[in-house]
């Protein structure tokens, strides 16, 4: 099997955002030539993030598709989970399963969730009203639910639930795999640093063409990556559908689970590490990953260096 089947799925998965400018005459760097992002604010939206589950009577949208649960992200993100009557881009979502999913943005005005081309969600008690207009893509009703605000999990920084794009991915990989041996070390800025297709290429040109055909990869640039108290796990894309999944954080230890398909199948588990640098006020997610069978044992270990979007545009 190529590499890019024992490797850059990982990659895929967990490389996380959108092209941060290192324009110097707007000087992001300080003496040492670190990024120095801007302070961490609050979220938006930070205190109206909530989940919705279905568990009975589940709202419908206009095609015909079940609503398990939507998610309203700290940054503002709606994630909805359908439960759907024609395969579509899925995940394994935090109850398990594999579901279609649809990623919108939100606003929220007096209590009320707009979601631009789904409808208006409002939340009293455990009554959830859906109102949509012909043009929406959910059917206006009102049913009961579960509704769950997050809770921070005790010694775990609050600044890391939020939106996130990259400044840096560096990659490593090393081991042995079909008798070959590797050791790649490499890190990946501005575009690059987003673009599957982008890092499938360069390993291509230093490791001898072990990436099968990278070109399809091309679709893969991530807009961002997003954590929420409600431990959702959310990577959206500019050309491909997101993946979503589940997170557990305790004090900086980090593991998640997430899958979606397409044209192929992704799918990846890795534990690692997560933190705010207090200096640069980056997110710096480590993750390790890698595969193991008879001769061959691959490790890799993913490294993002992430600027905060507050609010998601």
């Amino acid at each position: 099997m190529k590499l890019i089947h024992k490797v850059l799925f990982v990659v895929a998965a967990i490389s996380t955002a959108m092209f941060v400018s290192c324009n110097k005459n707007n000087n992001p760097y300080d003496d040492d030539d670190k990024y120095i992002a801007p302070p961490i604010e609050t979220p938006v939206y930070a205190d109206a993030a909530t989940v919705i589950t279905f568990n009975q009577n589940q709202p419908v949208t206009k095609s015909g598709d079940k609503i398990k649960s939507i998610e309203f992200t700290e940054s503002g993100y709606a994630v909805i989970v359908e439960e759907a009557l024609v395969a579509g881009p899925t995940a394994i979502t935090k109850a398990g399963g594999s579901e279609n999913v649809v990623v919108l943005k939100y606003t929220v005005k007096s209590g009320v969730y707009n979601i631009p081309g789904f409808g208006n969600v409002a939340i009293s008690g455990t009554t959830v009203t859906i109102t949509a207009t012909p043009d929406d893509d959910a059917v206006s009703t009102e049913v009961g639910a579960d509704v769950e605000k997050g809770q921070t999990p005790s010694g775990v920084d609050t600044d890391l639930f939020s939106s996130w794009k990259i400044v840096t991915t560096n990659v490593k990989i090393s081991g042995q795999l079909q008798g070959s041996s590797y050791n790649f070390d490499h890190k990946f800025e501005g575009n690059k640093a987003s673009s599957l297709y982008e890092m499938a290429k360069y390993i291509n040109d230093k490791k001898n063409n072990v990436i099968d055909k990278p070109e399809q990869y091309q679709k893969y640039t991530v807009v961002a990556v997003t954590m929420s108290k409600n431990k959702g796990f959310l990577v959206t894309f500019t050309g491909a559908d997101p993946f979503y999944g589940a997170f557990t954080l305790a004090g900086q230890s980090f593991s998640y689970s997430i899958a979606t398909e397409g044209n192929f199948a992704f799918s990846a588990e890795a534990t690692g590490s997560v933190k705010i640098d207090s200096e640069t006020h980056l997110c710096v997610l480590t993750l390790n990953g890698g595969f193991k069978s008879g001769n061959d044992n691959l490790t890799t270990e993913i490294t993002l260096e992430m600027e905060q979007i507050k609010e998601v545009k």
